[in-house]
């Protein structure tokens, strides 16, 4: 028993030591906690990612598994994470680019298994493409080549259309015309959902305000109860078409949830061979769209995550640290993406695990095993309606939106190119087209306004292969 509990103790120092406890003022209680934490404030992302990916089509004609591949995602990437980098780092889908994915590349093709493969490969081929940024001297040449102002008008221009996604999945808007427009009609049908929706997302603001942890899953858990008390009780059309996914049907595994194989053998396989595939213009352009937005989004979120609490800024150290989560990051998402996962970044909701005094990778492995562990809830996860999982979703949004006092409004060039960035993503239900106008806008306002030189050839090159995009999409060249 004695030579036992040794075993154990040496265990524990050589995991202390790999993970730099006594450096770092770390404690296993609050590395668990800031975990567990960080598990509560990131687990609407498995409702949400499918709620995206799943628009990219459902049964045998679309992908499979995606609850399934986002608990693995999360967890296998967080524990990666952890270990590579010693940091409480979680990995998750990016919002935004699986919004990208499934709304502006999957949905633009009429053959959606062509769409579906594009969509797989530009997330593939761009990890590549980031790795390759990452080892070599492009990751600093990049960093400086695009201007903050506008990297951050990409972050404040998805969080605004996740938003619109998000009212629109409470059923605030009329699909009938093909896209999302503003009208009463949907407001009669959906008036239940649009409720509960609206109550949820006030009761995570309330819990975001009062600083209360896992306040996301909280809500939607309460929101949850609510919708299924109602659903089981309550036998109408309008309960129905609110609230159907809410309705008990025992706890059952559909093949389609489990086999994510599929994505990688029906789609991937098959569809590199396709010149449908190689031959559109839309591949080109994601495959650089989500290197380069991933690139800002993974240094981004390491500056907050990292800063002070890991490393002091402007430290060599410190830079280290954000090139070792770019590397690990890009790592993953080349493997993600095979079974159908959007672009990989570092979540911010890593934040409110440190806020409890994580300051390891074991934190993050911790949230990790849970996110494993929540597989076996695929059950209930599939029973949150869309209404909870648009209230997530604007959430995100409000926290990505919040950015916009950073953006430098009095100069021309930046809130000309932001304000059509911003509108022209929402208003087309396309990111890629209001990306595209800002940028030319930006380069075209700063040669109007006698700023030409500060613009850097890589901007101006940017500029003319948008303007090339537009005309190879709409003119299909």
């Amino acid at each position: 028993m004695e030579t036992e509990t040794k075993k154990k103790t040496k265990f524990r120092f050589a995991v202390e030591r790999f993970f730099k406890f006594e450096q770092r003022k770390a404690t296993w209680k609050k590395e668990l906690l800031g975990g567990f934490t960080a598990f509560l404030a990131l687990i609407y992302m498995i409702n949400v990612e499918n709620s995206f990916i799943g628009i990219a089509g459902e049964g045998s004609a679309g992908l499979h598994g995606i609850f399934l591949v986002t608990c693995l995602v999360l967890g296998v990437g967080s524990i990666a994470v952890g270990f590579c980098s010693n940091t409480p780092t979680l990995a998750t889908p990016a919002m935004g680019l699986n919004a990208m994915f499934a709304f502006n590349i999957v949905s633009t093709f009429d053959d959606k298994s062509v769409g579906i493969t594009v969509a797989m490969l530009a997330t593939m081929l761009s990890s590549v493409l980031l790795v390759i940024i990452c080892y070599t001297k492009l990751l600093t040449f990049i960093l400086k080549a695009i201007p903050q102002s506008l990297s951050i008008g990409i972050t404040v221009a998805f969080g605004f259309f996740i938003m619109y996604v998000g009212l629109n999945s409470m059923g605030w808007f009329n699909t009938s015309y093909g896209m999302p427009v503003a009208g009463h009609e949907g407001i009669k049908t959906h008036w239940p959902g649009i409720i509960i929706g609206m109550s949820v997302i006030f009761c995570i603001l309330l819990f975001h305000f009062k600083k209360i942890p896992g306040g996301v899953a909280v809500a939607m858990i309460v929101g949850l109860i609510i919708t299924v008390i109602v659903a089981n009780t309550v036998d109408s059309t309008l309960v129905n078409d609110n609230f159907g996914a809410s309705k008990w049907v025992g706890w059952k595994y559909a093949a389609e949830d489990l086999d994510f194989t599929y994505n990688f053998t029906h789609f991937m396989a098959d569809g590199i061979k396709s010149s449908k595939v190689w031959s559109s213009a839309t591949i080109y352009l994601s495959i650089f769209l989500f290197s380069i937005i991933a690139l800002f989004n993974i240094s981004g979120a390491s500056y907050v995550i990292i800063m002070d609490d890991i490393a002091k800024v402007g430290t060599p150290e410190f830079d280290h640290e954000v090139k070792k989560q770019l590397r690990v990051m890009s790592a993953i998402s080349v493997g993600t993406a095979a079974i159908g996962c959007s672009p990989i970044v570092n979540a911010l909701e890593t934040k409110a695990g440190m806020g409890q005094g994580s300051r390891t990778g074991v934190a993050a492995i911790f949230s990790g095993i849970l996110y494993l562990a929540a597989i076996a809830l695929l059950p209930i996860f599939k029973m949150i309606p869309s209404c909870i999982t648009g209230a997530a979703s604007i959430y995100i949004g409000f926290l990505m939106v919040a950015n916009i006092s950073n953006i430098e409004w009095k100069k021309p060039e930046f809130w000309i190119a932001m304000a059509l960035m911003i509108v022209l993503s929402v208003v087309t239900y396309n990111i890629v087209d209001g990306i595209a106008v800002g940028f030319i806008a930006y380069a075209l306002v700063s040669l109007f306004t006698g700023k030409a030189k500060q613009v850097s050839i890589t901007m101006w090159i940017l500029a003319v292969l948008f303007v090339a995009y537009f005309v190879a999409i709409y003119f299909q060249l």
